[in-house]
């Protein structure tokens, strides 16, 4: 795979790419992640974004806790470069588990943050954390306990 030599090293810092693992052309094999990482991180890319995307109509993903994780701790560790990755990541503590595990730099929360925009608010835990606006709104409930827990 050639890079456009149009770019330079400053224009591609911090841009971050996203892997389809299962496209309409097969699957993107771990193995050429790998490659294509190598020569990104050459090319003077900080982070790959480790996630399939979900965005071809007819993709077969099977979906788990973390299914984009052992991509993310493969590139990682194999091409020495910054990952962040998706992937049913909803709870804060698996979030933590990650990121101590050294499987990836960075998560991203994805369509957990469509489903609770409030996620990083909930994930603490504790309504004195939260700013006072958002603590007078929760003042009658008194449990703020909205992370979703996978079984």
């Amino acid at each position: 795979t050639e890079l456009n030599k149009s770019y330079s090293k400053e224009d591609l810092s911090n841009i971050s790419f996203e892997f389809p693992r299962d496209t309409s052309h097969g699957d993107f094999s771990t193995n050429v992640a790998l490659i294509l990482s190598k020569k990104l991180k050459q090319a003077g890319v900080d982070l790959i974004d480790c996630s399939s995307g979900g965005n071809y109509f007819d993709q077969e993903i099977e979906l788990k806790k973390g299914y984009q994780v052992p991509l993310s701790k493969s590139i990682k560790s194999q091409a020495e470069i910054l990952t962040g990755t998706v992937g049913l990541i909803t709870e804060n503590d698996h979030a933590e588990e990650i990121l101590n595990n050294n499987e990836a730099d960075a998560i991203f929360l994805g369509r957990e943050l469509l489903r609770n925009p409030y996620w990083s608010l909930y994930s603490q835990e504790d309504i004195k954390a939260w700013p006072l606006q958002y603590q007078r709104s929760f003042e009658s409930i008194g449990n703020i306990k909205y992370v979703r827990k996978n079984d």
